[in-house]
């Protein structure tokens, strides 16, 4: 049956199937439904937590088309260190660049500590370690993503 449905999928949507994270989703790494500020993900090393933040950042700054418009214009991406920030929650295996789609990959702008979607959006990293530097523009406005990078 499955094989059949695979067959039946042109080049471009199976190309596209890695990439869409609800067919792929364990329940606890969705998002909750309602209206809610703060979602909390407890598990252990490989339950999934980072490949759940980076997905919902993508399904939040993604729009339907390549360079359609999402939810949030700017995120704030905040981890233990900007170097944990950076290597895991933005280049590790489970990071946002190893699970965004190469025509929606966003540019990571290391002497910014920002990443830039095509559609224009933006997601800047903060250190926990250092609270005086989420001040200003980017921690007043927009979605705000962290994660526990232990």
């Amino acid at each position: 049956m499955t094989q059949i449905w695979l067959d039946e999928m042109d080049d471009h949507t199976l190309a596209a199937m890695p990439y869409v994270f609800d067919l792929w989703a364990l329940p606890h790494q969705c998002a909750p439904a309602g209206d809610w500020r703060a979602w909390v993900i407890l598990g252990g090393r490989g339950a999934g937590k980072t490949r759940a933040g980076a997905e919902w950042v993508r399904s939040e700054v993604e729009g339907a088309e390549p360079f359609g418009i999402g939810r949030a214009r700017r995120m704030a991406l905040v981890g233990e260190t900007y170097d944990q920030v950076r290597d895991v929650m933005i280049h590790g295996d489970s990071g946002i660049l190893a699970c965004s789609p190469p025509d929606r990959r966003p540019e990571w702008r290391a002497g910014e500590r920002r990443l830039v979607w095509p559609n224009g959006a933006t997601a800047q990293a903060f250190s926990a370690s250092d609270p005086d530097g989420r001040r200003g523009r980017a921690a007043g406005s927009g979605a705000v993503g962290s994660a526990d990078v232990a």
